[in-house]
């Protein structure tokens, strides 16, 4: 092999590698954005629950446990929340390897 062959695979080895650590970064990125929009997705709900409740319950953090169960008039949201869970904690093998999770 020739010097300039043996640039040129030196030269794609190094782009390959940027290539898949800014592939790598961009998922951190989406995973963290996405993780963001569902605390405020709780956040909302449970605010939405808290004032459909009224005053009659004294401490907002008991209704903490019942994220999950839908309330009267917002089960759309509890289900959207349900999913982006899901969406989030079950994600798949790329976004695992993507956090650090698994050795690559």
């Amino acid at each position: 092999m020739d010097e300039a062959e043996k640039y040129q695979q030196r030269l794609q080895a190094i782009t390959e590698k940027r290539r898949l650590q800014e592939e790598q970064e961009r998922a951190k990125r989406e995973m963290e954005e996405e993780r963001l929009r569902l605390q405020q997705l709780k956040r909302k709900s449970l605010r939405d629950q808290w004032l459909m409740d009224g005053p009659s319950s004294p401490h907002p953090q008991s209704l903490v446990p019942a994220v999950g169960l839908p309330g009267p008039g917002d089960g759309a949201t509890h289900r959207q929340v349900a999913d982006r869970e899901s969406t989030v904690n079950g994600g798949g093998g790329e976004a695992g390897a993507a956090d650090g999770r698994w050795p690559s």
